[in-house]
């Protein structure tokens, strides 16, 4: 069995770390403060959402420094955007860049991050939503199922051998474009911002057509844009495929709302409601490696995308405020009509 570092004990690395350490995997959590007391005293306990009563308890190593460990087999980073850099250093500053390391981040700059220290990375798309109720206990939308890519200068052995880890976790999807996979991936990340910002995680939508022709206007919209940037689709169980996004849209209503209804009543809520839920500034949120990145890839490719930037426009307005505020669905919905504003990074709200 393989020595796992996971770095981070959030809503997703917790989870990871439970199932493999469940596996007979050698697990070490590097933690802190509180949630490092809580993992010492209660291990991690994680649940399925349609089983909350069904709970697994499982015991790991957590560390609060990674001074004197043995060098892992695997070191996942299991940490924010944001956060990174710090962690990068700690990890090369104790074990060297001679290391087999995976990313669970989102967004572009996942593409760039981890090779630029460790020449031996892979990136882990996850595609599944995950919570915490405690520091250690998690809820988990589904186990899994993660893609799993190269990045840079990694080799396919070093590429198989953290796939075949983390396949003894959970469902692997193996990809050989990292850029496909995290793009796909992005707009998978659309209806997080969608549920964000109409509070969907709190509250039931106030005009259903209204959210089903937001929801399915704005993941046609991500493909599109991704599709005009050179993208190719990886396919991931329980993902709708693009087929299905585009006919989404323009199939009848009749046909599409059964599957619209049941796809809502699964969504869990997304890390970007999360954030905002805690406070986390704009800057330390994937939004804008996400979300921003995609209204950027429109204009560089001439696509209007007005629901894509009416949502984003309107996150970043809300997230600037002493108090995050929801829009309704119909107050999103007359918004995407109105003339496009801009949506740059840095942009104060009028």
């Amino acid at each position: 069995m393989a020595n796992v570092l996971l770095l981070g004990a959030g809503a997703v690395g917790a989870p990871i770390a439970a199932w493999l350490a469940e596996s007979d995997h050698h697990v070490t959590v590097l933690a802190r403060g509180a949630t490092a007391d809580a993992l010492e005293r209660d291990g991690i306990t994680w649940y399925l959402a349609d089983v909350p009563t069904d709970r697994h308890r499982v015991d790991v190593r957590v560390v609060r420094s990674l001074d004197g460990l043995a060098k892992p087999d695997l070191a996942v980073f299991a940490v924010k955007t944001a956060a990174m850099p710090a962690m990068m250093a700690q990890v090369r500053a104790a074990f060297g860049d001679d290391l087999r390391v995976c990313g669970l981040q989102n967004g572009i700059d996942a593409l760039r991050t981890l090779p630029s220290v460790f020449p031996r990375s892979v990136i882990a798309l996850v595609h599944f939503n995950g919570w915490n109720d405690s520091a250690s206990t998690f809820g988990v939308q589904s186990r899994g199922a993660l893609v799993v890519a190269p990045l840079a200068r990694t080799s396919s052995d070093d590429a198989r051998a953290a796939a075949s880890i983390l396949r003894s976790a959970t469902h692997v999807v193996s990809a050989d474009r990292a850029r496909d996979a995290v793009l796909c991936k992005m707009v998978v990340n659309l209806s997080g911002s969608l549920q964000t910002l109409t509070g969907l995680h709190e509250r039931p939508a106030d005009d259903e057509s209204a959210l089903q022709s937001l929801l399915s206007g704005l993941l046609a919209e991500g493909v599109t844009i991704i599709r005009a940037a050179g993208a190719r689709e990886v396919r991931v169980p329980a993902t709708p495929p693009w087929l299905v996004l585009y006919a989404a849209k323009h199939l009848p209503r009749r046909i599409t709302r059964p599957l619209f209804r049941k796809n809502v009543k699964k969504m869990r809520i997304s890390s970007l409601a999360q954030d905002v839920a805690r406070g986390v500034p704009e800057s330390q949120t994937e939004l804008d490696v996400i979300h921003g990145e995609l209204v950027r890839l429109a204009d560089a490719f001439g696509i209007d995308a007005p629901i894509a930037r009416t949502v984003l426009f309107e996150l970043r307005a809300r997230m600037k405020s002493a108090r995050f505020e929801p829009m309704t669905v119909r107050e999103l919905s007359d918004a995407t009509r109105r003339p496009h504003r801009s949506t740059q990074p840095h942009e104060e709200a009028p």
